[in-house]
């Protein structure tokens, strides 16, 4: 496992994991539905690094998808690589 500040978005392929490090609710308002688990691990559907900015689709706690952009990966996620890929601490 990783910080994900030690990684780029481009190092997220499709299956790679990230684990929030906090709970993350929609808007970032606790009153609303909390779409990320503290140490709960989500897995990436899909990278779009030509994407300005650059994002990864990612699965949250209702089914649905929403996207996160680098910088929100980098302050509030740890990266778990796919097994082909090893995994960073």
């Amino acid at each position: 496992m990783s910080k994900a500040g030690d990684r780029t978005i481009w190092d997220l392929p499709a299956d790679s994991k990230i684990k929030p490090i906090r709970d993350l609710h929609e808007e970032l308002d606790p009153t609303l539905p909390c779409w990320f688990t503290a140490g709960q691990e989500y897995v990436v559907e899909s990278m779009h690094p030509i994407a300005d900015p650059p994002f990864v689709k990612v699965r949250i706690n209702d089914g649905g998808i929403t996207r996160l952009n680098a910088e929100h990966i980098k302050a509030d996620f740890e990266i778990i690589l796919p097994e082909s890929e090893g995994s960073h601490r």
